[in-house]
């Protein structure tokens, strides 16, 4: 699938969630003034160490993923916020597919 039908996809499944969340007879508007703003979690050093914090309550028996972990926490340290979520978040699912 190229790029501009992923793009047409992903907003399709974007409209149709903004549909699905209005109330029965409501508009937009309505949807609009009610609801919180939006926050964006997933690129800030908090959620980093929350990432990190949570690699580090489960059991892990790879290495691979340990130095996902420690390679995530340095990026997120270093000021890489995003490429360090995706390591942690990667080593975590890692963890989760381990039998």
């Amino acid at each position: 699938m190229g790029l501009s039908l992923k793009l047409i996809a992903r907003s399709s499944i974007v409209a149709a969630s903004a549909v699905a969340m209005l109330p029965m007879g409501g508009t937009a508007d309505t949807v609009t003034e009610s609801a919180a703003p939006a926050q964006v979690t997933t690129d800030t050093p908090e959620y980093c160490k929350h990432l990190a914090w949570l690699y580090g309550l489960v059991q892990h028996a790879s290495s691979d993923n340990d130095a996902l972990a420690r390679d995530g926490t340095a990026m997120c340290e270093q000021g890489r916020v995003r490429m360090g979520v995706r390591a942690l978040r990667r080593a975590l699912a890692g963890v989760h597919a381990q039998p």
